[in-house]
């Protein structure tokens, strides 16, 4: 449940920074501001309604707010669409490809901590942590460059690009 509700923030923390990046602060706003007054509107009656069914009444505020925060995401997307005559069918190809590499990447992550997982003190912790991170983004992106995902985004040269800026390779 607290996945969903990541995946849910994380889409919308990424798309109000990709808008207020295009400077669309309108849209921006908008949107923070749609899932601002939707949460508050429909945090309380959640919890009635939670309780009514019988469901625990600490998931209504996180429900409400995975609720407001996809109403805010479709506005946005809409407003987007609308301003910039574009087809969300091209987007479908990239998000499958992702979404295949996210999936592969929680797989190895959940046998990693069957494995190994020790949050007893800050050292360890803080290997775990290391250890998760190196594995995960590994397992992604190998997923992702065995699709050619970044070659698709990016470009054919993106590798080049990377090396100049890090001065690893110079520049012709």
């Amino acid at each position: 449940y607290s996945v969903l509700q990541i995946i849910i923030h994380g889409i919308f923390i990424t798309l109000t920074t990709i808008t207020q990046s295009m400077n669309e602060t309108k849209i921006t706003i908008s949107s923070l501001v749609i899932s601002f007054v939707l949460k508050a509107a429909i945090s309380i009656p959640m919890m009635y309604l939670f309780d009514y069914i019988g469901i625990p009444v600490y998931y209504a505020p996180t429900t409400s707010d995975a609720i407001a925060k996809i109403i805010a995401l479709t506005v946005a997307l809409m407003m987007l669409k609308k301003k910039y005559q574009f087809t969300y069918k091209t987007l479908v190809p990239f998000t499958f490809k992702s979404l295949i590499g996210i999936f592969a990447m929680v797989v190895s992550l959940s046998l990693v901590k069957y494995l190994y997982f020790d949050n007893g003190r800050v050292f360890t912790a803080m290997i775990t942590i290391l250890l998760h991170t190196v594995i995960g983004s590994s397992v992604y992106f190998l997923f992702i460059s065995k699709f050619k995902l970044p070659e698709e985004i990016l470009g054919s040269n993106y590798k080049d690009k990377i090396l100049r800026k890090l001065k690893l390779k110079k520049v012709r």
